[in-house]
């Protein structure tokens, strides 16, 4: 633990005061930035009131630069996490009713610093200001950057949504004793945090409620078209029902066997993914240069996940619940869901369209914040607007499925719009695309599309093993 670069009290002529190392050396021009931004507030929160905190001013002692203010002696957040003290749990209901005291006077979510964050012995919880630690984690070594901010902010959130996965981080350590998200480097963990499909707190330690284990886990997933429910206000109701006590279940010992079993299963397919959903980020632009990415998604990557052999996540769906996981699975990009609906070459164009959009989704998320690859459902849910490139839609709409024949050979039909986003050449218009030819304007199309899908058993789970395309034809504009 680098305690050098934790608040630590200096005695300045008879008088105890908080000092926050800056890392900045006494002749740095960098003191001059945060002299102009030394007034921004921080904020003592106690007994569900708000008093500001401020800076007073700068101190050197050999030769390192202390900001220093009223003195609030206790325990950091980073020592917390680090440390996992015995009262984590009841440090971390104060921090979330903190955080939702200071939401509720008006103060906007902001990003964590674990060694900004203090609790005292009587209950009171300091937030040093966030602008001024900002601005002071630039100057930190990058080993404590990672681990007092970079493993608990996710970069491709903003606001409160990237506060309740950062909560969702720190009381999965709590439970569970490890970091969801890991490594070395800070391009590392934000790779994992948008690529791993991360184990439920409650395949690590089996004794963990489902309900706080599932509340955990949809915070860490959460996507921008299924955020609802997901704020401080819930993370508060749910502080004030659970207690440590209440967290546990009892489980029986073959119960927890076949539980840590399966986890490790799972753990070794979530890797696989990981190691090919990164492989795809930072070569994507190489493989679309030699035009092998349809070759390699569909012939390497095919016959890498034929040798998974780990427990589907539809284990114990029936036959309809499959065909509806497929269809939905297109529209979350989710490639683990859609690899385990189907076998053989059944869905291959599928598979393909979602391993190369997801690739896709990412960069841009890393690059720019965002994705242009707008889900159908958010799409139609926001009144179908008209979207202009590098803006498109995917995904499946009105999806209807009629059953043909049942069990023990299930076979249905399918019938539902799906939107696609339209080549370079297809936006253009180029001579003989008749989809670019009517759109020119946007940068997707839709089909009235119907599927006739075909099940079977495999290794005790239903699978579609045949897909027969009955129509496909282009909806008018």
């Amino acid at each position: 633990m680098n305690r050098n670069l934790l608040p630590i009290t200096l005695d300045m002529e008879g008088s105890t005061k908080l000092a926050i190392p800056t890392g900045i050396k006494g002749n740095e021009f960098a003191i001059t930035r945060l002299l102009a931004i030394k007034n921004q507030p921080g904020w003592v929160v106690s007994n569900g009131e708000v008093k500001e905190w401020k800076f007073q001013g700068f101190t050197e002692r050999d030769n390192a630069v202390f900001l220093y203010g009223e003195n609030f002696t206790g325990i950091t957040l980073y020592e917390i996490l680090e440390t996992l003290p015995k009262d984590g749990f009841y440090r971390f209901k104060q921090l979330v009713n903190s955080l939702f005291t200071l939401k509720s006077n008006g103060i906007t979510p902001f990003e964590i610093y674990s060694d900004a964050i203090i609790f005292n012995e009587e209950g009171s919880v300091l937030f040093l200001p966030p602008v001024l630690m900002k601005n002071i984690n630039g100057t930190r070594p990058l080993p404590f950057k990672i681990e007092s901010y970079e493993i608990l902010n996710n970069p491709d959130l903003k606001g409160e949504k990237r506060l309740c996965h950062s909560l969702a981080i720190m009381l999965y350590r709590i439970l569970t004793e490890q970091f969801p998200f890991q490594g070395k480097s800070e391009e590392e963990i934000h790779d994992q945090m948008r690529n791993m499909d991360i184990l439920q707190p409650n395949l690590i330690v089996p004794e963990l409620s489902e309900e706080v284990s599932q509340w955990i886990y949809r915070n860490l997933t959460n996507k921008s078209e299924d955020s609802a429910g997901i704020d401080l206000n819930a993370w508060y109701e749910n502080m004030k029902k659970w207690k440590r006590e209440n967290l546990y279940r009892e489980i029986t010992m073959e119960e927890r066997r076949q539980i840590l079993e399966s986890a490790e299963e799972r753990r070794k397919k979530a890797e696989k993914t990981y190691r090919r959903r990164v492989f795809w980020e930072r070569n994507w632009k190489t493989v679309l240069i030699v035009s092998l990415i349809v070759i390699i998604s569909g012939a390497v990557l095919g016959s890498i996940l034929k040798n998974v052999f780990s427990p589907r996540k539809t284990r114990g769906f029936s036959p309809i619940q499959v065909v509806e996981a497929f269809y939905d699975s297109l529209n979350r990009l989710d490639t683990i869901t859609l690899e385990d609906c189907v076998i053989g070459d059944a869905g291959k164009q599928e598979k393909n369209e979602v391993t190369n959009l997801y690739v896709i989704s990412r960069v841009s998320m890393g690059y720019e914040g965002k994705s242009h690859i707008i889900p159908a459902p958010a799409w139609e849910k926001a009144g179908r607007p008209e979207l202009k490139p590098p803006k498109a839609v995917y995904g499946v709409l009105n999806l209807k499925i009629q059953r043909i024949s049942s069990e023990p050979k299930p076979v249905f039909l399918a019938t539902y719009e799906k939107w696609l986003p339209l080549s370079k050449e297809e936006i253009k218009g180029e001579e003989g695309r008749e989809a670019g030819k009517n759109q020119p304007d946007r940068g997707y199309t839709g089909y009235r599309v119907k599927d006739r899908l075909f099940l079977k058993k495999d290794r005790s789970d239903w699978v579609i093993f045949r897909i027969e395309r009955l129509e496909f034809k282009p909806l008018e504009k």
